[in-house]
């Protein structure tokens, strides 16, 4: 593993090959699997690609920072974007939504209301609490 962060019931991590994996509670899809399935036999799970569906057949890439808040879990990828997926019961994970998420979504850049699009750029780290998130950019 190359980072590796607790959340309040979940890990997850990043491995060397730039993917992420999490593992532990996931009632609210912060594993990234695409469920939101309780593992009764914790092991790690990949990360789903944004925009699939479980069982998912393309998995999240390009990662180099991942935090894990409470509930959800944050990425930063090598284009230098943010993606969340989990709780967002207060709109944590920056999607301009409270739809808690299965799968990561791209964080917005605020200028635009939801769906995102316009994302956040130029991110190089990303931070998480239990119900909030924090992002600097370059």
């Amino acid at each position: 593993m190359n980072e590796i962060s607790a959340g309040g019931s979940h890990s997850v991590a990043w491995r060397f090959d730039q993917t992420a994996v999490g593992w532990g509670d996931n009632r609210f899809g912060q594993l990234g699997d695409g469920t939101f399935n309780h593992q009764q036999n914790p092991v790690p799970v990949r990360v789903c690609a944004p925009g699939q569906t479980a069982p998912c057949t393309g998995f999240l890439g390009s990662v180099y920072k991942i935090t894990a808040g409470g509930d959800s879990t944050l990425a930063v990828l090598g284009d230098l974007t943010a993606v969340g997926w989990g709780s967002n019961s207060v709109g944590q994970l920056g999607d301009g939504t409270t739809v808690d998420r299965s799968t990561p979504v791209r964080v917005c850049s605020g200028r635009r209301p939801a769906p995102c699009a316009d994302p956040l750029t130029d991110v190089i780290t990303v931070a998480a609490g239990t119900a909030h998130t924090l992002a600097t950019q370059s």
